[in-house]
């Protein structure tokens, strides 16, 4: 590389804006330039046989806007602007020094657990933010970039849960109409049924099984197949428990005196049960009676 001499002979003036009183060995001699003044070839100087640098100093008028641009990246470095990188193979202690200079926790517990707004995060589920507080850490996170991270979890996390229960209204409901279709006027009765069967001996049970939810993720409370499993499960356990009077009312629990009510009326061909708007579900009752008396009778 060529030496840099200074003239010791440039007086005040003899300079202007751009210029300075440094030259080169190079650049004397040529009969080209004058004392005080940047060679023409002073980007090939400093760049030697590395064409990309070369180029990379075409966007410089002078070498004092290289200077400039030097100055303007330490002082960017200085103000924090511009960070450090963490260099590769990096050792632990490398990797202390680093993060203490970049603002980051020394470990992953040391994280506040904090919103950008400045609220704490409350810590219901420790686990969760054990696992977040690490993979920030190991990722060189810093606080405030860690605080951005964990609102975003939080609010991804309520969306879904907003998203769920929007999913499980829409789906309960069309279940229900589809139960209603199915079972018409005992859409009630078999609720009844269902309910009692669940809450016999765990009377506190009904409300956190139906608020379940399948391997599938199905809502145990709006799956028609364990609907109809626990109705057949009540109808093998109580058979008189499908029994209500054909105009309406509570559940039957005596199947035999029900039955006599019945066949009091099939006795007289103008009684509601051969007439009129109740015949058909008196008849509808009295079979299911008679199968509910069969079953008793087997069941003892």
């Amino acid at each position: 590389m060529a030496e840099a001499v200074i003239d010791d002979k440039v007086k005040p003036g003899d300079t202007t804006e751009g210029k300075t009183a440094i030259q080169t060995d190079d650049a004397k001699g040529n009969g080209d330039d004058k004392p005080g003044t940047w060679p023409d070839n002073w980007r090939q100087l400093m760049a030697g046989d590395d064409e990309k640098e070369l180029k990379r100093l075409d966007r410089f008028a002078d070498p004092s806007k290289v200077y400039g641009g030097f100055r303007n990246i330490e002082k960017r470095m200085s103000s924090g602007d511009i960070k450090s990188t963490l260099p590769t193979n990096a050792t632990d202690e490398d990797k202390a020094k680093w993060r203490t200079e970049n603002g980051i926790p020394e470990k992953a517990e040391d994280y506040e657990l904090k919103f950008p707004d400045g609220t704490a995060v409350e810590a219901t589920d420790k686990e969760t933010l054990k696992v977040l507080t690490e993979a920030a850490h190991k990722i060189h996170l810093t606080p405030s970039q860690f605080s951005e991270m964990l609102s975003a979890q939080y609010q991804a996390t309520e969306q879904d849960e907003e998203r769920q229960k929007t999913e499980d209204v829409d789906f309960a409901k069309q279940i229900a109409d589809e139960l209603h279709e199915s079972w018409g006027r005992d859409f009630r009765l078999h609720q009844s049924m269902i309910q009692q069967n669940v809450s016999r001996n765990y009377p506190d049970l009904y409300d956190k099984l139906m608020r379940g939810r399948l391997s599938d993720g199905t809502p145990i409370g709006s799956s028609k197949e364990v609907l109809a499993w626990i109705l057949d499960n009540e109808r093998e356990i109580n058979p008189a428990s499908t029994i209500v009077p054909a105009g309406g009312g509570t559940i039957i629990g005596t199947v035999s005196d029900r039955i006599i009510e019945i066949k009091a009326l099939m006795g007289n061909r103008e009684s509601d049960y051969w007439k009129g708007p109740k015949s058909e579900g008196l008849q509808a009752e009295y079979r299911k009676l008679t199968e509910a008396q069969e079953k008793i009778a087997a069941k003892s």
